[in-house]
């Protein structure tokens, strides 16, 4: 994706209402759609953006449920695209957990940079609790 049109994309995103930035990262994360989006790299250029405009917005508290079903998936699969840098040539901080559903998945994310909620559930399945990314 251009810089244009992904700051265009980022751009309309900001415009969405609290309601339909929050649904529209509900089904990202349902079964099916969750599928393509920890599968397919064109689902995921389109769907973690989301997840940012949440964040930059304060919704991450509205967006739990929704984040235990990706991490779930993540690592239940075994598999997710990534690498999160990768993502319109910039760097993408390791904090910004959705855009390394790859390394969650491999279990190879610092669990420390996870959010409470989320690490209980990536410790449990075995993921790592290194410092830094492991492998």
């Amino acid at each position: 994706m251009g810089t244009k049109v992904l700051l265009d994309y980022y751009n309309w995103l900001r415009s969405l209402s609290e309601e339909e930035l929050i649904s529209a990262w509900e089904d990202t994360t349902d079964e099916e759609e969750g599928y393509y989006t920890i599968s397919e790299m064109a689902i995921a250029d389109v769907n973690i953006p989301v997840r940012d405009v949440i964040e930059e917005k304060g919704l991450a508290e509205k967006v739990k449920e929704f984040d235990m079903r990706i991490i779930k998936m993540a690592l239940k699969r075994g598999y997710a695209v990534g690498p999160g840098e990768r993502y319109g040539g910039k760097e993408v901080s390791l904090k910004h957990w959705w855009w390394y559903l790859d390394l969650i998945a491999e279990k190879r994310y610092p669990a420390k940079l996870l959010p409470e909620h989320l690490k209980e559930i990536y410790l449990k399945e075995g993921g790592s609790s290194e410092e830094t990314i492991s492998g």
